[in-house]
């Protein structure tokens, strides 16, 4: 609550919402529905992790343990930070030995927590690529041996999964293969859902820090003009539109792209500065443009300092990359998912085979909305590519061992299950310059497809 000078009391408007109207979603149109009803009613107050926002009795009994295990507001609030602590931090060890992590010789990837894919993106220095994760694929896809481009969407992705209740820790039939002391599942926030997010009150806190994020990011590489960003857009355009797919690049600057819909605009129009940010408007019937907002000293704001200001300066992404702060990456794993084929956001974590040993190499969020089928929109963007690079240590040992393929295991979380997928994937052009042929994934969706690139 927010005691005011006066003596007046008011719940605090920043830790929920209450819904003025229902959110209505079809129960019959739902992938893989459960029982689970996504709908929200008039009058529902918005939840974050541990809590669950779903309707019936399944929900219902899990928030009821939630306030007995957790019954003062402090304890909750301890209990949601343990969990966004995880995702920012990345300290996840293995309780169980068979999925073992030696530090000692293979170091946990660097894209295994929020802070250093925060820290990551800010290496990129073209504004296209930073920009969105569809990008960024297109960049990974024609650089595999180069590191890892982050876009800033990424671990935009992974907070809104942290807050709506998606958790590192994997949990297949009641087995915690590998867990994580504190976690708690079974949670079904607001903010792990496109529908919802928007609703719950720390979305709009969320948003300011991308939008100091991208502010950082300008400001690093001097690139507060529309001139310097101009010439990233001609830069991007001009190295990969032709040499990717000369019909229809799948670059993230259509509107019938992977980047997914904009609405009001019509089918395959491209995206760019010029672009009208409806439904911000500078004055009536005149849309803001992504012109008119490169520096928010025109927007009479600025950020004092905070985080992630002093970083190491970046490196070309338009060119080959080697960079010290990382470890020299060596082949991408590049995995398609099928968003269409379930309900909801997804996080997959993925282990490869080494000596005998399961090794945690990476883990890749999708946020998404609760049925794609419903939308029309949506129908061009029911893809998500997702590249997992492999450190040193577990490359060479792979070469080494001459063996024909090493076991892959693609752990799949979603609102509903958990689904394990294990695939054996060849090796023999683990080192080389050209990419393995794709090896379709056809049990347990979403998972579609996984090669070497």
């Amino acid at each position: 609550v927010l005691e005011f000078v006066d003596g007046t009391v008011i719940n605090n408007p920043l830790v929920s919402f209450t819904l003025p109207l229902p959110v209505t979603v079809n129960q019959d149109d739902i992938v893989g529905n459960q029982g689970i009803d996504y709908g929200k009613d008039k009058g529902y107050t918005t939840v974050r992790y541990p809590f669950s926002g779903l309707k019936g009795d399944k929900a219902y009994d899990h928030n009821k343990k939630i306030r007995e295990k957790f019954p003062t507001e402090d304890l909750i609030e301890k209990a949601f930070n343990t969990n966004i602590k995880q995702w920012i931090n990345g300290d996840v060890l293995p309780k169980e030995s068979n999925i073992p992590v030696d530090p000692n010789r293979y170091k946990v990837p660097d894209s295994l927590n929020i802070d250093k894919l925060f820290k990551k993106s800010l290496l990129v220095d073209n504004y296209v690529i930073y920009s969105n994760t569809t990008s960024a694929a297109a960049y990974c896809k024609q650089h595999p041996k180069s590191d890892l481009a982050i876009s800033l969407e990424q671990p935009h992705n992974d907070i809104h999964l942290s807050v709506g209740g998606f958790t590192l820790q994997i949990d297949v039939d009641g087995k915690p293969e590998y867990s994580v002391d504190g976690i708690i599942e079974g949670a079904n926030g607001d903010m792990g859902e496109n529908e919802t997010a928007a609703y719950d009150p720390i979305f709009y806190f969320h948003h300011c820090n991308i939008d100091r994020m991208f502010w950082l990011w300008q400001v690093k590489h001097n690139k507060t003009t529309t001139e310097s960003l101009q010439n990233d857009y001609d830069d991007f355009v001009n190295e990969y539109a032709k040499s990717i797919n000369p019909i229809t690049p799948n670059l993230g600057l259509s509107t019938t792209d992977n980047q997914g819909p904009t609405p009001t605009f019509g089918w395959g129009e491209q995206l760019s500065y010029e672009t009208p940010l409806y439904p911000f408007y500078k004055q009536a019937g005149i849309p803001y443009k992504s012109n008119d907002v490169w520096n928010i000293a025109d927007l009479s704001y600025d950020y004092d300092k905070g985080s992630l200001v002093n970083e190491p300066s970046s490196v070309s992404l338009i060119t080959s990359i080697i960079n010290w702060w990382f470890p020299k990456l060596k082949k991408t794993l590049e995995i398609i998912i099928a968003r269409g084929t379930v309900s909801g956001s997804i996080l997959i974590q993925v282990h490869i085979l080494v000596d005998g040993k399961w090794v945690y190499i990476g883990y890749h969020s999708t946020l998404s909305r609760t049925y794609v089928g419903a939308c029309a929109n949506c129908q061009n963007n029911l893809v998500v590519t997702a590249h997992i690079q492999l450190p040193d240590a577990i490359a060479k040992d792979l070469v080494k061992s001459n063996a024909k393929s090493t076991p892959i295991k693609i752990f799949t979380k979603t609102r509903e299950k958990t689904v394990v997928n294990e695939v054996n994937v060849p090796l023999t052009q683990l080192l080389s310059t050209e990419a393995d042929s794709i090896i379709p994934v056809v049990t347990n969706p979403p998972i579609q497809s996984i090669r070497f690139i």
